[in-house]
C-alpha cells in the first residue's frame, strides 16, 4: 500500500499519468509526442531548463518510449532543477523525481544495447552517492549491480565510486574487510582490462590510482589481508610488470614490504625488468633476511648494470661488508673494496674497511706471533691513507692509527728480526703488502 502511495506522489511530482500507456513509439498521439519533444528540446538547447522540463513532463506522459535519448535529457534538467535551488524541500522532491527518472529509463530502455541498465544504474547509484539523498549503502548496492551487469563496460567513476563507499561502509561496520577486498579485486580487474586496451585512457589511470587509495585509507588492508589477495593473483600475473609495480606500492604503502611475498614480487619483476637499482634493493632485502649469499648476488648484479660511478663504488663497497663481517671472506672483502677505491679514490671508508679487515684476519696470514704483528703495519697505513684522502675521515682514521700503533712489534722484537725502524717490509700471506718497519713506542 505504502509503495502505491509513494508511486502516486511522484508521479504528481512529475505531472505524469502512471496508467498503463500506449506501446508505441509515440504513444497516445504522435503530433503532441513530436511538439513537445521539439519545445523541450528547443528549450534545452538555448539552456531554458525551467520551460524545457514543463514540455519534457508533457512529452513523457504521451510518448515514454520515444527514445532512451529522452530519459538522458530528463536527468539532465532536473540535476540542473536540483543545483539551481537552495529550498531543502524542493530537493529532496525534484531528487525522487529524478531516480524515478533512472527507474522509468530502466523500464523502457534496459535492454538498450548501448545504454543498459547496467549503465543506467551506474548513473542512478553516483547521483545517489554524490548528491546524498539516499544511504551510502543504498547507493553503494546499486553502483555492485551495475558492475555486476557491465563488467569490463563499466565507467570509471562507478568503479571508483565503489571504492569510496566501500572505505565509507567498512568504517561504519556495515561491511567488512573481505567485502572490500573483493571490490578492490573486482574493481582493479575491469581497471587493468580497460589500461590493456587504452594504455593512455585518463578517466581508468586516475580509477587505478583512486581506487587504491581507498583501499589503503579504509583500514581493510592488513599484509596478511593484502598477501592474502595478492598471492591468489601472482601465478597469472609473475609476467607483467605493471601488476607487479602497482602490487609492489600498495605492498609498500601499506606497510608491506618486510613480508616474503613482497620479495617474491620484487624478484619476478626483476626477471622482467632488471635495473642496478632493483637489484640494489632486492640485495637489501636479503641482507635484512640474512641471506648473505643471495645479497651478494644481487649486489653484484647491481655493479655489472650500473652506469654511475658512485652507485657502483658504494655497492662494492656493501660487498665488501659482507664478505668481511658476515662471510669471513678476506680476499674476497679487501678485492671489492680496492675496486670501490678506483671508482672513487676520495674516499675514506673503503682504506678504514681494508685495515679492519688485516687486522681481524691477521690470524689466517702467519702462525708466526711477529708475523702477526707486522700486519698492523701494513692496516695503519690503510688508516693513514684514508686520513690523507678523505678530510671527513681524520678524526675516526686518527682515532685507529692510535690504537691499533700500540700493537706494531716493540723495539727488541724488531731487533730480534733484523730489522731497523724505516726499512720496508712484505706481509706475507693472503695480504701480500709491502709496509714499512715502525717500532711500538713506549
Amino acid at each position: 500500500m505504502k509503495f502505491v502511495v509513494l508511486l502516486f506522489v511522484l508521479a504528481f511530482a512529475l505531472n505524469i499519468n502512471v496508467f498503463p500507456q500506449n506501446e508505441g513509439k509515440y504513444g497516445t498521439s504522435e503530433n503532441l509526442c513530436l511538439r513537445n519533444y521539439s519545445l523541450y528540446k528547443g528549450y534545452l538547447k538555448n539552456d531554458i531548463y525551467q520551460d524545457a522540463k514543463l514540455f519534457w513532463n508533457e512529452m513523457i506522459k504521451i510518448c515514454p518510449r520515444y527514445s532512451t535519448g529522452i530519459w538522458a535529457d530528463g536527468e539532465k534538467i532536473y540535476k540542473t532543477a536540483i543545483e539551481s535551488t537552495d529550498d531543502p524541500v524542493a530537493r529532496v522532491r525534484l531528487a525522487d523525481s529524478l531516480l524515478w527518472i533512472f527507474d522509468r529509463r530502466i523500464e523502457y530502455f534496459g535492454d538498450n544495447p548501448r545504454f543498459s541498465k547496467g549503465y543506467i544504474l551506474g548513473r542512478k547509484g553516483l547521483f545517489i552517492l554524490e548528491s546524498g539523498f539516499q544511504p551510502v549503502e543504498t547507493g553503494y548496492n546499486i553502483l555492485k549491480e551495475s558492475i555486476a551487469l557491465q563488467k569490463e563496460e563499466s565507467n570509471a567513476a562507478v568503479l571508483l565510486s565503489l571504492m569510496q563507499a566501500s572505505q565509507h561502509l567498512f568504517s561504519t561496520g556495515i561491511i567488512n574487510a573481505r567485502e572490500v577486498l573483493n571490490n578492490y579485486d573486482t574493481c582493479m580487474a575491469i581497471v587493468q582490462a580497460n589500461l590493456a586496451r587504452d594504455t593512455g585512457d585518463q578517466n581508468f589511470q586516475i580509477a587505478s590510482e583512486g581506487i587504491e587509495q581507498y583501499l589503503l585509507r579504509s583500514g581493510a588492508a592488513g599484509c596478511s589481508t593484502l598477501v592474502d589477495l595478492f598471492s591468489g593473483q601472482f601465478k597469472d600475473n609473475e609476467g607483467n610488470s605493471d601488476w607487479l609495480n602497482k602490487t609492489l606500492d600498495i605492498l609498500k604503502s601499506a606497510g608491506c614490504s618486510e613480508t616474503e611475498f613482497y620479495l617474491q614480487s620484487s624478484e619476478a619483476l626483476f626477471t622482467i625488468e632488471p635495473s642496478a637499482e632493483s637489484a640494489h634493493k632486492l640485495a637489501n632485502f636479503h641482507y635484512i633476511r640474512e641471506n648473505f649469499e643471495k645479497a651478494v648476488e644481487y649486489l653484484e648484479k647491481g655493479v655489472a648494470m650500473d652506469t654511475d660511478s658512485e652507485k657502483k663504488a658504494a655497492m662494492l663497497y656493501e660487498l665488501a661488508i659482507i664478505n668481511y663481517s658476515q662471510l669471513k671472506e678476506y680476499t674476497a672483502a679487501r678485492n671489492y673494496a680496492i675496486r670501490a677505491i678506483e671508482l672513487r679514490p676520495n674516499w675514506g671508508d673503503p682504506y678504514i674497511l681494508v685495515g679492519k679487515l688485516y687486522i681481524e684476519g691477521r690470524q689466517s696470514v702467519s702462525s708466526d706471533p711477529f708475523e702477526q704483528s707486522a700486519v698492523f703495519w701494513a692496516a695503519v697505513d690503510k688508516f693513514i691513507q684514508a686520513k690523507k684522502v678523505d678530510p671527513e675521515q681524520g678524526h675516526r682514521a686518527t682515532e685507529l692509527i692510535n690504537q691499533y700503533s700500540q700493537y706494531f712489534p716493540n723495539n727488541e722484537d724488531v731487533f730480534m728480526q733484523t730489522f731497523r725502524d724505516g726499512d720496508k717490509y712484505l706481509v706475507g700471506g693472503w695480504i701480500n703488502e709491502q709496509t714499512t718497519v715502525r717500532s711500538r713506542k713506549l
